[in-house]
Formats: structure tokens, C-alpha cells, sequence
């Protein structure tokens, strides 16, 4: 007999959603319920277009959770997989059922970062108790195997579910100058896009920033204060299929990040054969094998990165070759198939 599935998700609708457009941390789970669905098992959803909330920037979190409340109170689950740690509060009204977190980075940290040191501290007690209800963690980094060691929750890593075949992605490239490489991401201090722009002094390369966030002026007053305001290009928002393009158009994708779990954009890159340098940070390094698929440079290490894009810029073999290697080992480690088996063994287990 085959178990039912719980997937609490925020901001997005499953099973109807166009998958593509949809981004970051919110596809993963949307891409787990897909594929729990395809091998069988039947999955239900909670998300945002099926659930009455108000959609008010400091409301949707508390309504949200308080709309799902009748849901599961209604329903019988043998599993209740949550993807995000403030989302495991409503389900606490399912004593008997087994609930699964998958990691999104360090909740707490995030916390302390996004909001200040009160929610920081208010979040680190409120994960303390959490954490007692948890029967399993999928985690993507070792700092968050160390917290549930801290807590006593088992833990095992199993790769998230995205599209790693080439051809579910635009296959056109968009250049938009010469020695093009990407910046792709929310322009936060976390991500790192500072330590690319200071690296942009010693590199012979154009780089175009695509994304938003509250650290985009005080970037662009960096630009002009170091001299690189001609080539450093702020694109905003891009949409996902321009996004892609222009990832195919660059010579590389950087990912500069001070923490990271495993971000989706650098799973598009390798997927569609742009060599990725990232920071040798959080579950990057699970999927990046330096100088084999790609470059990896330790975090904040200005002239390390610069190398490492003047090294992909000037050897067009290194390049082929690691783009040729991004492609196979992104494809291998991201076995659907294999995902789904180990995910329904952990959930049996835990």
C-alpha cells in the first residue's frame, strides 16, 4: 500500500504550475511533489494558490500558516515533508505523523542576518524547540548536518530535484558584450556581489549583474569609487528564459556567495555548459570538484577569483573541458530516480 505525501509548500501551486518560471528555493519542492507523483506515490499540496492568505509583505507568513491549520486537521498524512523551518509550526496538530525538513542554509543565522539580533535570538530559541519534533532533516551542507547533530535529529543528505537535461532549456545564447561573464542572484551582502566587483579591477572581462536587492545602489556607487562602472552592467530582474540565454551567452557564472546552500542557478549553468566559480561554501562544494567541472575560490578572496576568471577567459581548452565535465557530473548527480528512492527510504526510516 502506497503512503500519502505531504508537501507544504510556500508561494507556489505544484502540480498546475508552468515549473520553468518558477525560481530559487521555491522549486525544489515544487520539483519533489512532481516527481513523488510520477513514481506513484500520491502527494498532496498546500501552497499559495490553493490556501486564502493576505498577500501583505509582513502578513503572508502568519496567515499562511494559519490557513493551513483546517487543512491538516482534515486530512491524514504519514509523512508531512516541510521545506522551510517556520513552516513546521502548523504541523505539531499531526501528532502521528513523521515530519520531514529539508534545509534552506542556517535558519537561525538568516535570521540574525535578514531581521537583527532580537527575531535572530527570538529564532534561535524558537529553532531549539522545533527541532524536538522532527523526525528526519535532508540537509545540503555540513553546517547544517552540525546543527542537527547539535539537536539529535538524524540527517542525511540527498541531492534537490531540478531539470539537468539541456534540452529543457532555451537553447539560444545571448551575448551582450565581449568577455562576458554572469553575476546571477538577489543582490544581498550574503551573496557576495561586492567581492566580484572589487575583483572586476584586475580582470579583462564585462560582467552582467541580474537580479534585484536592497545592496544595488550602494553596488553601483562601488562600480563608479574603483574605476569599473564600464564593465560591470546592471540588468535587474531578468525572466527565467532570458536568464538562461544570457548564462549560455557568458564565459562563466560566478557565484561569490559568503554562505550558500546549493543555489539553482548554478545547476541551470552546469546543465547548460557554462562553467561555474563559486565560493568554496555551504553544499557548493558537494557538486563543484575544482578544476574538474568547475573553479572553486575561497570566500571573500578578491584575487583568488580573479584568477580564476582570468584562467577561464584565456584558456579557451580549460573552458571546453570544464563545461563538457559541468554537463556530465551535473546530469550524474542529479538522478531523479535515484533522488525519489533514497528520499521514500528516508522517510520509511526516519
Amino acid at each position: 500500500m502506497k503512503k500519502s505525501f505531504l508537501v507544504i509548500l510556500i508561494k507556489i501551486l505544484i502540480m498546475n504550475a508552468p515549473m520553468k518560471k518558477l525560481g530559487g528555493q521555491f522549486d525544489a519542492p515544487a520539483y519533489l511533489a512532481y516527481y513523488l507523483h510520477k513514481s506513484g506515490h500520491p502527494t498532496c499540496v498546500i501552497g499559495n494558490v490553493n490556501t486564502k492568505f493576505l498577500k501583505i509583505n509582513r502578513l503572508k507568513t502568519i496567515t499562511f500558516l494559519m490557513a493551513s491549520f483546517p487543512k491538516l486537521i482534515l486530512h491524514d498524512f504519514d509523512v508531512i515533508h516541510v521545506h522551510f523551518t517556520q513552516y513546521l509550526v502548523p504541523t505539531l496538530v499531526k501528532k502521528r505523523a513523521k515530519k520531514i525538513l529539508s534545509t534552506q542554509g542556517n535558519f537561525v543565522e538568516g535570521m540574525y542576518r535578514d531581521y537583527g539580533r532580537l527575531l535572530g535570538r527570538v529564532a534561535g530559541s524558537f529553532e531549539k524547540f522545533i527541532y524536538k519534533f522532527i523526525d528526519g532533516v535532508i540537509i545540503e551542507s555540513d553546517e547544517e548536518a552540525r546543527i542537527c547533530q547539535k539537536y539529535g535529529v538524524k540527517y542525511k543528505y540527498i541531492p534537490k530535484l531540478y531539470p539537468t537535461n539541456p534540452s529543457f532549456y532555451p537553447s539560444e545564447a545571448e551575448v551582450l558584450h565581449k568577455n562576458q561573464i554572469i553575476y546571477a542572484g538577489r543582490l544581498f551582502r550574503i551573496k557576495g556581489p561586492d567581492i566580484l566587483i572589487n575583483a572586476m579591477q584586475h580582470v579583462n572581462a564585462n560582467c552582467i549583474i541580474c537580479g534585484t536587492g536592497p545592496e544595488e545602489m550602494n553596488l553601483k556607487r562601488l562600480t563608479k569609487k574603483i574605476g569599473v562602472s564600464g564593465k560591470v552592467h546592471f540588468l535587474g530582474f531578468q525572466n527565467w528564459d532570458r536568464l538562461i540565454k544570457l548564462i549560455r551567452g557568458s564565459k562563466a557564472l560566478i557565484i561569490p556567495s559568503r554562505s550558500e546552500g546549493i543555489p539553482r542557478v548554478l545547476i541551470e549553468a552546469m546543465s547548460v555548459g557554462t562553467p561555474v566559480i563559486a565560493s568554496r561554501v555551504g553544499g557548493i562544494p558537494r557538486i563543484i570538484k575544482d578544476s574538474k567541472n568547475g573553479f572553486l575560490v575561497q570566500s571573500s578572496d578578491v584575487m583568488g577569483l580573479a584568477k580564476a576568471i582570468s584562467r577561464i577567459l584565456t584558456d579557451d581548452d580549460l573552458r571546453a573541458g570544464l563545461s563538457e565535465q559541468a554537463s556530465k557530473s551535473i546530469a550524474e548527480h542529479f538522478d531523479w530516480e535515484k533522488a525519489i528512492k533514497q528520499t521514500i527510504e528516508f522517510y520509511e526510516s526516519a
